[in-house]
């Protein structure tokens, strides 16, 4: 196993913009970056030995400054939607930017984590970024301090690990925005691929896509997938994320 370092671009204000290729024995590597913490590459062999980078990224880190698809990058201090672009905590109510629509997306389009430089921590298995944001930035109270590990094993198996505190009540609901084509990035279309998620519960949502509030019970149990249907599969699991070969 390894971790290789190398410049990856140039931040606004001269920071250096860095990427991380962790590798190990069985010919696997994942690359990430400091800019948004985000996932740049997955080149992962399958059952017939051959390689293939199945994340879509970018290949210089100043173009994740204009990423308006999010690829690969953490979301933070919340992901996903929030109504009317405002909430209550504790009886106040906190503002964010409406930008999508009357609501909000991600927090903010360009304030938000996916756009900030992270620390980094670098040992011989994983890469650890590391945030701190201060108290009632872009309508998230407290000052929190948060963490996104990614960490490679020779089962090929890539594990992201997130952890956040703040000294007041806050929202902190952090997601990682990779986009995914298990035949390789420039193989075309992913409309056959499948994806089993093994969750009793979910969350409805409207037809904007915010959530009811609602929290939703599986009744349908989960149901393996067709025999053979796919060569070479993932599994996903509680962010696990692995291919067998």
């Amino acid at each position: 196993m390894s971790v290789i370092a190398k410049p990856f671009g140039v931040y606004p204000g001269g920071g250096k913009i860095t990427l991380y290729t962790i590798s190990n024995s069985r010919g696997m590597q994942v690359s990430v970056t400091n800019i948004g913490a985000a996932l740049v590459k997955v080149m992962c062999p399958d059952g017939e030995g051959k390689t293939a980078d199945v994340v879509l990224g970018f290949d210089t880190g100043e173009d994740y400054l204009n990423n308006p698809s999010f690829f690969g990058v953490v979301i933070g201090p919340n992901a996903n939607r929030t109504g009317g672009a405002s909430y209550q905590l504790d009886g106040n109510t906190w503002q964010l930017d409406a930008n999508d629509g009357p609501n909000n997306l991600h927090s903010h389009k360009e304030k938000g984590w996916h756009k900030r430089l992270w620390d980094a921590v670098v040992n011989d298995i994983s890469v650890t970024f590391l945030l701190e944001d201060t108290d009632g930035n872009l309508g998230f109270p407290g000052n929190k301090k948060a963490s996104v590990t990614y960490s490679l094993d020779e089962e090929n198996a890539l594990r992201l690990h997130y952890h956040g505190i703040s000294d007041r009540k806050t929202i902190l609901n952090l997601t990682n925005h990779t986009y995914f084509n298990l035949e390789g990035h420039d193989s075309g279309s992913i409309e056959r691929h499948e994806l089993q998620l093994e969750a009793s519960r979910y969350t409805p949502a409207d037809s904007g896509s915010i959530p009811t509030g609602e929290i939703g019970r599986n009744t349908h149990g989960f149901p393996k997938p067709e025999k053979n249907r796919r060569r070479n599969r993932y599994r996903v699991q509680t962010a696990e994320i692995r291919r067998r070969i």
